[in-house]
């Protein structure tokens, strides 16, 4: 919460320290496929209670477009932790590995219609 909405005055920040959190650690959770939602989904609800974009209907036009930003990455933080192909996906990436990247399809074309025929 602290590199987005000050607890003390509520003012909301942009984030200056480090690079861009996961939305696993954005949510509090293991970064794994076997988490517990629970946990995700508790903090997704505690953190749009605090970053909503409501909350600053009268705050200045800057933070307006901050909580518009944060409440965004929030959201799709809990969509990716929902759904487990865009959770193996991602958990890919954070390992160096993107998975629909074109040198990562299969070249075989014998090798693809054998796994469509599997997968049918």
């Amino acid at each position: 919460n602290a590199d987005r909405v000050c607890d003390a005055c509520q003012w909301v920040a942009s984030r200056t320290t480090g690079g861009e959190l996961s939305p696993f650690k954005m949510l509090g959770c293991a970064e794994c496929m076997h988490l517990k939602l629970e946990k995700a989904e508790a903090e997704y609800r505690r953190l749009q209670n605090v970053l909503h974009p409501d909350r600053f209907a009268r705050a200045p036009e800057e933070e307006q477009r901050l909580a518009q930003k944060h409440s965004a990455r929030v959201n799709e933080a809990i969509a990716i932790v929902r759904c487990p192909l865009r959770r193996a996906i991602e958990l890919c990436k954070l390992h160096g590995v993107d998975p629909l990247a074109e040198e990562q399809r299969i070249q075989d074309m014998e090798l693809m219609m054998e796994s469509m025929e599997i997968s049918e």
